[in-house]
């Protein structure tokens, strides 16, 4: 894991948090399963603007995504179309930066403007926590 020492007081929608978190479970899942890995980075990146997680792993890699997902995932479910879907509903990039025995990289970036709110914004609960 790789995550900021500093991250924005902001806070995300319910929308976006519940997207990222099938998103990022999707593609641990097909890592898991297809990769054949034997390491996998998870890093969080932060801009004024935007957040960043890229899920990396040193596994076999995939030839080119049209043709290659088509098959590779036809056959388990919905996989990255499915990604491509949950972050196009939070107005955010999906993209895969793979190549045969060059591991799979996976950056989900998503704009933080209308989807965030600051932390002090958020309205507390009955017992006085947000």
């Amino acid at each position: 894991f790789q995550i900021p020492p500093q991250l924005p007081d902001r806070q995300l929608s319910t929308e976006v948090r519940h997207n990222i978190f099938l998103a990022v479970k999707e593609i641990l899942n097909n890592a898991l399963k297809h990769s054949e890995a034997r390491r996998l980075t998870l890093k969080f990146s932060v801009s004024a603007d935007a957040f960043e997680i890229s899920i990396k792993d040193d596994g076999h890699g995939m030839a080119s995504e049209p043709a290659d997902t088509a098959t590779r995932f036809k056959r388990t479910g919905h996989g990255l179309a499915n990604l491509r879907e949950r972050l196009a509903a939070i107005n955010g990039r999906f993209e895969i930066r793979s190549e045969p025995g060059g591991g799979t990289e996976i950056l989900l970036t998503v704009p933080l403007g209308k989807h965030s709110l600051p932390l002090s914004s958020i309205h507390t609960t009955r017992n006085g926590t947000a």
